[in-house]
């Protein structure tokens, strides 16, 4: 499948899973090196896949095998989260280290969600946010699969 039609088929999924209203357009996605991306998002080596920058759309690793991998599309899908709360303000009149917390929680659940329909899970795990917008408290631990770690919208 192309990476149009992957963006076409998880948009909705993200939208489904996520509680958001059907998106009118997609973001423009780019692959690029795993390298370059980690450089971009965090100025040097870090195991990042994917990431979203508002006004710019998404970048992913072009190591991700959409075709052949659900965790690997579902780094994208977790991306197409980011994208559809800007589009709907989720989130929005949060203070921003709270927002960023609430973001990633609301995008690892939709993650989890998806690859458990693939008897894949995060939810074992816990995630620890290595990056924090400046001045935030740094590496927050943030348990992912549990919708009642989910903020209210």
């Amino acid at each position: 499948m192309s990476l149009a039609d992957w963006i076409a088929r998880l948009l909705t999924t993200a939208a489904l899973l996520g509680g958001f209203p059907p998106a009118t357009s997609a973001p423009p996605v780019q692959k690029m090196t795993q390298a370059a991306l980690a450089t971009m998002v965090c100025g040097g080596p870090c195991p990042v896949l994917g990431a979203y920058m508002p006004g710019a759309g998404i970048f992913l690793s072009d190591g991700l095998d959409l075709d052949a991998s659900p965790e690997d599309r579902s780094v994208l899908l977790h991306e197409l989260v980011h994208y559809l709360q800007d589009l709907n303000r989720r989130y929005a009149d949060e203070e921003r280290c709270d927002r960023y917390r609430d973001r990633e929680l609301q995008a690892y659940a939709v993650q989890d969600k998806y690859l458990d329909r693939y008897n894949l899970a995060i939810s074992d795990q816990q995630y620890t946010l290595d990056w924090q917008p400046p001045g935030c408290a740094p590496g927050a631990t943030i348990p992912i699969g549990d919708d009642r770690n989910v903020p209210e919208r």
